[in-house]
């Protein structure tokens, strides 16, 4: 198609959206839809921005902002990008007649800039994809740049960036599902380690916890659960899962975002995660005799009768004899002594340590494959740190000679 006939078949629709008043300012159904950060620009900027007024069915209007910052590398191969301000600005869309070519029900929306800002297009013109995937009006947008014989020239997708809260919360805060998890956050050697825990109505829930992959920091998380299929049985079931996401310097917060809504986190500063707490330390010194566990690393689908902090226990082990005991306590401190590096992005304890000392039980559900520990003192103050694999040895040794089993992978 010629660009004559472009502005035969369009024209009228471009003279309505010269009618369009500008943008009013965001409001709370707005979405906000954004592209990654890239050195690889599209209408100049490295970095695009758009507010659709998602409550109404075929917006008329929206704001858009073109980052056109610049991207340079240092000798290390680190992205570096200027800081200078960039504000939206309104823009005026029109539905476009057009069938979606693969019947997935998008829809085509002509974009018009306000005068002043038209030159930025200048013989391009720019078309709107929204929403972008099936039956996820919030979820993703696309932008079209067509040239001046109304050939596609460039593509640039935008994820919905959940960094916006102020204008979510009257949307996403509504209820949906079982009860919000209890959520939790530590902050050690530039990582931070987020838990969600509570319990499921019934067994079978996946309950999955990710770093959110949207450019802001600190970093976000996403909480979703998802229901069995079939019948269940009636039967309140225990969960917790972790995961993990750098985080260079020390932060006091993180959210996280749920079926009910986005919930900001206190993160706790875990002053050293390559030492034993000093009240967990003492009483592991200090006990006359330890109790050894080995646990299922498999998160039970349901209570299980013999449970340690929601650990299946497979068998006890009371080891009472002096020598033995400093041999454990040494392997085990030398372990968290000697290990540098960090936690991986699991939790799979193995083994267990409950000790006894000054009126208080102190247990320790350890994972070597994942080299963490998380310490419970009087069976509530949590704790956690590191540790390396090589005390997994000699506690199973004394687990094995106790008759005791292990789990099987």
């Amino acid at each position: 198609m010629s660009s004559r006939q472009v502005a035969s078949r369009y024209g009228p629709l471009l003279a309505l959206l010269a009618l369009a008043g500008p943008a009013p300012t965001a409001g709370a159904d707005d979405a906000r839809f954004k592209s990654t950060l890239s050195e690889c620009t599209f209408l100049g900027a490295i970095q695009v921005t758009i507010e659709i007024d998602t409550a109404q069915d075929e917006p008329k209007t929206a704001r858009l902002t073109l980052n056109d910052n610049t991207i340079s590398f240092n000798a290390f191969g680190d992205r570096m990008a200027t800081e200078k301000a960039v504000a939206p600005f309104p823009v005026a869309l029109e539905r476009l007649r057009i069938d979606d070519p693969w019947k997935l029900g998008r829809k085509l929306y002509s974009v018009r800039f306000p005068k002043g800002k038209d030159e930025l297009l200048g013989k391009f013109a720019l078309h709107l994809v929204w929403p972008l995937r099936p039956g996820e009006r919030e979820g993703a947008a696309r932008l079209v740049l067509l040239d001046q014989n109304n050939r596609v020239s460039q593509t640039l997708d935008l994820e919905r960036d959940l960094s916006d809260d102020g204008r979510r919360n009257a949307r996403e805060a509504k209820p949906n599902g079982p009860p919000v998890a209890t959520y939790r956050a530590e902050w050690a050697n530039k990582v931070v380690t987020v838990t969600a825990s509570g319990n499921n109505p019934t067994p079978g829930w996946k309950n999955v916890l990710t770093v959110l992959p949207i450019d802001v920091y600190p970093p976000e998380f996403r909480f979703t659960q998802t229901p069995p299929g079939g019948l269940v049985p009636q039967l309140v079931t225990p969960f917790s899962v972790s995961t993990s996401a750098a985080a260079p310097t020390p932060i006091d917060h993180v959210f996280v975002i749920d079926a009910n809504g986005r919930h900001r986190v206190a993160v706790e500063q875990v002053a050293d995660p390559h030492a034993i707490p000093a009240e967990a330390k003492a009483a592991l010194e200090g006990a006359g005799e330890i109790e050894l566990l080995s646990l299922e690393p498999a998160h039970p689908q349901e209570k299980p009768a013999d449970d340690f902090h929601g650990w299946k226990v497979l068998g006890r082990k009371v080891v009472g004899d002096e020598t033995v005991r400093k041999e454990l306590v040494a392997a085990f401190e030398k372990g968290v002594a000697e290990y540098t590096g960090g936690p991986a992005k699991c939790f799979n304890p193995r083994h267990g340590i409950r000790v006894k000392h000054g009126g208080k039980t102190v247990d320790f559900v350890i994972c070597f494959e994942c080299y963490q520990v998380r310490a419970y003192v009087g069976g509530a103050k949590e704790m956690w740190f590191l540790v390396s694999r090589s005390p997994a040895e000699l506690f199973n040794k004394i687990l094995k000679d106790g008759g005791v089993p292990l789990p099987k992978d």
